[in-house]
């Protein structure tokens, strides 16, 4: 080797050296879009899974009248991942034994025994490192014996591995959307002052209207040069029995509301509960918030005399000291675009700020 590639190794190493002590002091904030998921595997595992990662990751999902995908997902091997995803929000790793090594750096920190337990291990056991090359990025491990154990593992895990990398995502958001806390503290403050329950909102929206037992914050901005709307609605209201807890009680609270509150364009308009076939049926889930029982709503919104309508998640806590149920609500108004998946994640990484 000259004089002239001994000098320019010493200055690759040295840059080596100074990104990698940067990667550990000051981490850069995750790349990628809301949904978009980076699944890193070798070449021949890659092939072989592929019709069992469409079949986890790229199924429609249920409350979405359109095809749209759980996913966007893109493939890459170890060494691209290291080139042009490694700052990613979320990513899955599917590792084989024999491909450990090209995973080391993902790996740090991790439990060596946990990794080989969950090498051996005749079941799938989904393993995750957090803020390894970025903030608020998770990176999900999947690992097997060899590439037909981790086919065989992928089809056991679908529905875990796609419920966590979810949550995960919307964790992710949630933590970024709230880094700056003194931004939404105010908003939060206010209404659990009025509601002894509070929800954080983003300094992206806007409160438009509020009084003693109603609030509405508003984000207005444009996608692909098209109008988007998303809409946040907190109210309380007296809880009674169990009965309030139901759909139809909820829905007809939300009706009387949302029609004194979110007006149409033209006079005599308003927000009401789409009940129409031409979308997917409103469903209602038990949940629980920081402790709380709270019943989680999808369904579809419309402006009543008008062609206008989006999908809504409303979260309803019951607050059984105060015999009071609080509603939250986001709402979403795109038109002429379908996809609307990842608005409706923005609403439920919000809705983790309910306390």
């Amino acid at each position: 080797m000259n004089c002239l590639s001994w000098k320019n190794y010493l200055v690759f190493c040295l840059c080596l050296l100074t990104a990698c002590n940067r990667f550990k002091h000051q981490l850069p904030e995750a790349t990628g879009d809301l949904g978009t998921l980076v699944i890193v595997t070798d070449a021949k595992t890659d092939q072989q899974l592929k019709p069992q990662i469409e079949a986890c990751f790229l199924k429609p999902v249920e409350h979405l009248p359109t095809a749209e995908p759980f996913f966007e997902v893109k493939h890459c091997l170890p060494e691209t991942f290291y080139k042009h995803f490694f700052t990613h929000r979320v990513i899955l790793a599917l590792v084989s034994a024999d491909q450990m090594e090209a995973y080391a750096d993902m790996l740090e920190g991790m439990d060596e025994s946990a990794i080989q337990s969950a090498i051996q291990s005749p079941d799938a056991k989904i393993l995750s490192n957090r803020n390894v090359f970025a903030k608020y990025q998770h990176i999900v491990f999947l690992f097997g014996k060899d590439a037909s154990d981790l086919q065989r593992k992928l089809i056991q895990a679908k529905m875990p591995l796609s419920t966590a990398l979810m949550q995960f995502e919307i964790k992710n958001q949630h933590d970024e959307l709230f880094a700056d806390t003194a931004a939404c503290m105010a908003n939060f403050n206010s209404i659990k002052q009025n509601f002894g329950i509070g929800v954080k909102i983003p300094k992206a929206f806007v409160l438009k209207y509020h009084n003693q037992k109603t609030y509405w914050y508003e984000l207005s901005t444009t996608e692909n040069n098209t109008p988007k709307t998303i809409g946040l609605i907190i109210h309380v209201y007296p809880y009674t029995n169990l009965n309030a807890l139901t759909y139809e009680s909820i829905r007809t609270v939300r009706d009387t509301v949302m029609k004194h509150v979110v007006k149409g364009e033209l006079p005599g308009t308003y927000m009401g509960t789409s009940s129409s076939t031409q979308y997917p049926t409103a469903s209602i889930e038990t949940i629980q918030v920081n402790g709380r029982l709270t019943k989680k709503v999808r369904g579809w919104w419309t402006i009543r005399g008008l062609s206008q309508a989006g999908p809504f998640i409303r979260y309803v806590v019951l607050d059984e000291p105060k015999q009071q149920l609080f509603a939250f609500e986001g709402f979403v108004y795109k038109p002429n675009i379908e996809t609307k998946e990842r608005d409706l994640r923005l609403i439920e990484s919000i809705a983790l700020s309910i306390e």
